[in-house]
């Protein structure tokens, strides 16, 4: 997710340390970025447009963007589209590793000032990728689509030091994925062919460990039926997180907040053994 966001679009990150926080549970640790605010322009309305491209010649990998942004007094907006194609880049041997992708993303936003110390901002992200190859690994992405939306109330009075912020949100990534791609069986990349391997070894001893040629053996391997498997899986989150502080005085301010959130995550894997067992 982060290589998909322009860095003129990120405010700050906050990294938290494992193994536990409050706001996000347990973990190693915890990367938060926060997107800038929608902009505003107090001489009128503005629009803007940045182009941006990225070449690198290693794999013929492209990255190029376009970022729309401007506003008014009291409302603004932003929108980046981003598009990343790459193939296979060689290491420094000359090896050449199976690491093509294809993925298109949209961040955008749009903001409303509600009155001088509340303002509202919308936010909408939207990537997919596909033919996306992972060297080593067990499958590649053949399509993946995540889109996520999130409102935000924010209030902040600089006077009395009272504020509070309501957030809320969902997003959803779904993806499949399968063993296919010629790169699964390379020789220099031997993901596929330990599986063949183990498969075809499981059947060589009977119950009590005595090895069976493979002339003899009931279900002997089918090598135009190799190995074959698929996965598909999705991801979705949903909540609503809103707190208030108070400024007590320039050292001192107290806050309390409280989230609601909800998570569901599957994922389903199906493989194909006909080629070692009727």
């Amino acid at each position: 997710m982060f290589s998909k966001i322009d860095p003129f679009l990120i405010g700050n990150v906050q990294v938290y340390s494992g193994p536990y926080t409050v706001r996000y549970g347990s973990g190693f640790a915890f990367l938060n970025v926060d997107t800038i605010s929608t902009p505003r322009y107090q001489c009128g309305t503005e629009h803007h447009l940045r182009l941006g491209t990225n070449i690198r010649t290693n794999g013929g990998q492209t990255y190029n963007s376009a970022t729309f942004f401007g506003g008014g007094q009291s409302m603004g907006y932003y929108a980046n589209i981003g598009y990343r194609k790459g193939s296979d880049y060689a290491a420094g041997n000359g090896l050449l590793i199976p690491s093509s992708y294809d993925a298109f993303n949209l961040l955008s936003g749009i903001g409303f000032d509600i009155d001088d110390n509340t303002r509202n901002e919308i936010r909408y992200t939207h990537i997919s990728e596909d033919g996306t190859e992972y060297a080593g690994q067990f499958f590649d992405v053949d399509g993946l689509t995540s889109d996520a939306l999130a409102d935000s109330w924010i209030h902040r009075n600089e006077r009395t030091g009272f504020s509070y912020r309501v957030d809320s949100w969902v997003s959803n990534t779904d993806f499949f994925g399968d063993t296919t791609a010629a790169s699964k069986r390379r020789s220099d990349f031997p993901v596929l062919q330990r599986v063949d391997d183990s498969l075809t070894n499981i059947q060589r001893t009977d119950d009590d460990d005595n090895f069976i040629p493979a002339s003899s053996l009931p279900y002997p391997p089918d090598p135009n039926r190799p190995f074959f498997g698929t996965v598909d899986g999705e991801m979705l989150s949903a909540g609503v997180r809103a707190g208030v502080t108070q400024e007590l005085d320039r050292d001192r301010t107290i806050g309390f907040g409280a989230d609601v959130r909800y998570m569901k995550q599957q994922v389903n894997e199906f493989y194909d053994l006909n080629g070692f067992r009727d």
